[in-house]
């Protein structure tokens, strides 16, 4: 077991089917914590204690989304007020700023569009409020793809695409994580890594069905087996006790994958209690992919620093071993850096560089067109970041005034910092005369251009969905003309004051066409209450002209089946299975089929072509020499442009 540091935070064991009590071994004797899940008897784990403030998490469940029911709505299920660190030095900025009482002392660096205009490829309607969660606000809007699926997360349904927009899977994002449906649970965050080709999903969860009822956090991460977001996740959960961590973000590097959040308080309960401070978590990211039943586990805070922003944890586009992360406060953009592997080392955590940028001002409600209500826009946390070959960008939003405007509006920043030497490159808001910008999302093309999704209103515009883009040779402090992908049907309304938007919007890039990104962003729908909808785009950058040179035909692979199952097989004999390989296109297909190790095999691994219109077949062997299960992944890749690699499970049992 890996050492744990004994502070206000901890783990919770659990088991499918017993109540467990958590035993720490502490200066020579011993200590226990119940787990909070009632149950028929009591399992003791000794954990050993070290100051290296490791831990370590067992995986709580293998969930199949195929198997999963419809989902339950229950009514505001994750609703609950923005968590701020001084809740009523917030709600008295923000009401000044809406009355336009404060004017801002500092002017803003304004941007002025280029000449770059991104291009939606393709959209779709995503999740809305009457079917996510029969009434909840914000949706807390995420989205990533896959080599041939989009997957959808909002407070607190997941829903799967394929990438024309077909819904091929819907589900309770409580069923999903093996939670109860009755728990209360909030704030999702979904990535696909195309480091490991692999989606990680994270969801806060309370150990009551409302905050008033509330005494202890979690944070719970499931993570796929392969590419294929309809096959198995394994699902992991880690305990926060008597503290909620707000708004856990998500993000990885080659080695690692790291949850952070800001935590209040839930000592009286979760709904009360005050600000404790930034709360970071490091997850052995080897020991994830492999579905290890349990994971080294590094945690630092809180609080991991004395702000109240929350440390933002960059999605890494290229190979890093070190994991980048911002958090932002004021004038000053504090860069960290993640270094080494828990369980392997320790692995540390350092904030080595603390650099000056424009002022982050709150932003004011947004207007919308049609009412007299605004949209709460937050504060001026970190929105998203993403590493990409040295560099660093991260989003967020603030207040400005835009240029030939004379008021204070909600505008979007981007900082992008240079990580060779942890300089700022680039720093700058964003915003038009007579408009608010909010939830800024963003990612990064394979020619390191920025894409963004966001919502934009004023007093002629109901609240609507838009992406913008930068290419890398734009001008600097400079972003793209705003292209509106949904346009919001009618006035939102709310069943808070202000009324509660975002918390965030979402993208991720295609991982079979790297010069694209997936976003999603918030937009109204027709209804009379909480009539929030998301929508869904693929949007990319124009190169110009097309070539005059014709296309050639290209190959499309299709691989069945995609599980193996062996059954039982006697030690010391074998029995094989065939896998079949075609290509559906109009083009060659170049393919080449990867090994397993004992007690599996493959005749015909290696590269080959496959003409158009024939199909190949592999044999896989099961062979076990012991008893017990097995099971493996055969990656198979190709030059298929829409589906570059696909994943066959083998699992036998040896008998």
């Amino acid at each position: 077991m890996m050492g744990l540091r004994i502070s206000a935070w901890g783990i919770r064991r659990l088991s499918v089917a017993l109540a467990l009590v958590v035993t720490f071994a502490l200066a020579g004797g011993w200590a226990s914590l119940p787990a909070r899940a009632g149950g028929g008897g009591t399992v003791a784990i000794p954990v050993s204690v070290s100051a290296t403030g490791e831990i370590e998490v067992e995986r709580v469940a293998v969930i199949d989304p195929r198997s999963l029911p419809a989902p339950i709505l229950t009514a505001h299920r994750g609703s609950r007020p923005l968590r701020v660190a001084d809740p009523a030095a917030y709600l008295q900025m923000k009401s000044a700023l809406e009355s336009g009482a404060i004017v801002p002392g500092l002017p803003s660096l304004l941007s002025t569009p280029s000449t770059t205009t991104p291009k939606v490829v393709t959209s779709f309607s995503g999740l809305a409020a009457a079917e996510s969660c029969g009434g909840c606000e914000p949706p807390d809007t995420q989205v990533a793809a896959g080599p041939a699926h989009v997957f959808e997360v909002d407070n607190v349904r997941g829903q799967i695409f394929d990438k024309s927009g077909i819904a091929m899977a819907s589900f309770d994002l409580n069923t999903f994580f093996n939670l109860s449906t009755n728990l209360f649970t909030s704030d999702p965050r979904i990535r696909f890594d195309t480091i490991s080709m692999r989606w990680f999903v994270t969801l806060l969860s309370l150990d009551g069905s409302e905050l008033t009822t509330s005494h202890n956090g979690f944070i719970n991460i499931a993570v796929s087996t392969d590419s294929d977001p309809t096959h198995a996740f394994n699902v992991y959960q880690i305990e926060t006790p008597l503290s909620l961590p707000d708004q856990p973000a998500l993000g990885f590097s080659d080695d690692k994958v790291v949850t952070s959040a800001n935590a209040f308080a839930c000592t009286a309960n979760c709904n009360v209690g005050g600000f404790q401070g930034n709360l970071v978590f490091v997850w052995n990211k080897a020991q994830l992919l492999a579905g290890a039943p349990s994971v080294a586990v590094k945690s630092f805070g809180p609080p991991a620093d004395g702000t109240d922003s929350i440390i933002q944890p960059a999605k890494s586009r290229t190979s890093t071993s070190t994991l980048f992360m911002v958090s932002a406060n004021g004038s000053n953009l504090d860069i960290w850096t993640l270094d080494g592997v828990p369980g392997v080392g320790g692995g540390t955590m350092r904030m080595i560089a603390s650099a000056a940028i424009n002022t982050l001002s709150l932003p004011p409600r947004a207007k919308q067109k049609g009412s007299q209500e605004s949209l709460d826009t937050s504060d001026t946390r970190i929105q998203d970041a993403v590493f990409r070959d040295g560099q660093l960008w991260a989003s967020a939003d603030t207040g400005c005034v835009p240029a030939g405007d004379s008021m204070l509006r909600s505008c979007m920043r981007f900082i992008q910092v240079t990580t060779s030497n942890l300089s700022v490159a680039q720093d700058f808001d964003f915003g038009t005369s007579g408009s608010y910008y909010y939830y800024p999302s963003i990612d990064l093309d394979a020619d390191d251009n920025l894409l963004t999704a966001f919502t934009r209103s004023s007093t002629a515009e109901l609240p609507s969905a838009y992406i913008d883009a930068r290419r890398s040779t734009d001008p600097v402090d400079t972003l793209g003309t705003p292209v509106l992908f949904q346009a919001g049907v009618a006035s939102y309304s709310s069943t808070n004051n202000p009324p509660r938007w975002g918390d965030y919007s979402g993208a991720g890039i295609d991982p079979a066409d790297e010069t694209s990104v997936w976003v999603a962003a918030e937009n109204t729908t027709a209804g009379a209450n909480v009539n929030w909808g998301t929508s869904i785009a693929k949007a990319t950058i124009p190169t110009g002209s097309p070539s005059a040179t014709p296309t050639p035909g290209l190959g499309v692979m299709h691989v069945s089946p995609t599980q193996l199952q062996f059954h039982e097989v006697a030690v010391n004999s074998f029995k094989n299975k065939s896998l079949k390989i075609k290509n559906k296109g109009k083009g060659d297909l170049h393919v080449t089929i990867g090994s397993l190790a004992p007690p599996f095999s493959v005749a015909g691994s290696g590269a080959f072509t496959i003409p158009k219109g024939q199909m190949t077949k592999a044999a896989i062997r099961f062979a076990p020499a012991a008893t017990g299960t097995a099971s493996q992944t055969l990656n198979i890749t190709s030059d298929d442009p829409s589906l570059p690699m696909q994943s066959v499970n083998a699992i036998g049992i040896g008998k």
